[in-house]
């Protein structure tokens, strides 16, 4: 599988190319939503894992966009406080699913990977 982490958290990005590095093909790592961006215009992923709360703006913003340009690619977007608002604005777009932070291991391979055992 191959997969796009959208975090303007380094710490963040780490750790989660650690929790999914046996599960995927290939893992990039964004700071930025335009970095991410410009990486999706040259490749294709089949997962997306995005921060809600970016400092170029929000998760919404970025899969609003790509959803706006035919992208259906699967995201999971996190938060550190998972609140109806946000649970409002996601459910608005196809293939969005939420994970409240701090998340393990665990409950990220459960995101990702739902038909495999852990």
């Amino acid at each position: 599988m191959k997969i796009l982490i959208l975090d303007d958290d380094d710490a963040i990005l780490d750790l989660c190319n650690k929790f999914l590095s046996d599960s995927a093909e290939s893992i990039f790592k964004s700071l930025t939503q335009e970095a991410a961006l410009n990486y999706l215009k040259l490749n294709k992923v089949e997962l997306l894992i995005v921060d809600y709360k970016l400092e170029d703006g929000t998760g919404l913003d970025f899969i609003k966009n790509l959803r706006s340009n035919g992208d259906e690619t699967r995201c999971i977007l996190c938060s550190s406080s998972i609140d109806q608002e946000i649970i409002k604005i996601a459910s608005l777009y196809n293939n969005v699913e939420l994970i409240e932070k701090p998340f393990s291991k665990e409950e990220l391979l459960k995101i990702v990977n739902p038909m495999k055992l852990i």
